[in-house]
């Protein structure tokens, strides 16, 4: 996958987690606690033998995550404007 293409999903997965879950910024536990939860899933799609597109789709969501986080700061630290 080249990488606009990857950027490009990723900024899609993150509006959705928007959408879903507001804006709110997340102190540094919160952050890990998602970020832990979307690596349990890539590991249940390798324990699965899920097909290629599921396991991008999860890793997409991991750099949604971390995207989330740099681009919104830590609530208890700093913010990021």
């Amino acid at each position: 996958m080249k990488a606009k293409k990857i950027h490009k999903k990723t900024l899609k997965a993150l509006d959705y987690a928007y959408e879903k879950h507001g804006k709110k910024l997340w102190g540094r536990h919160e952050f890990f606690g998602i970020l832990q939860e979307e690596f349990d899933e890539v590991w249940d799609e390798i324990k699965a033998d899920a097909p290629q597109a599921n396991l991008k789709k999860e890793i997409l969501q991991i750099i949604a995550v971390c995207y989330r986080y740099l681009n919104t700061g830590d609530r208890y630290r700093e913010r990021y404007e």
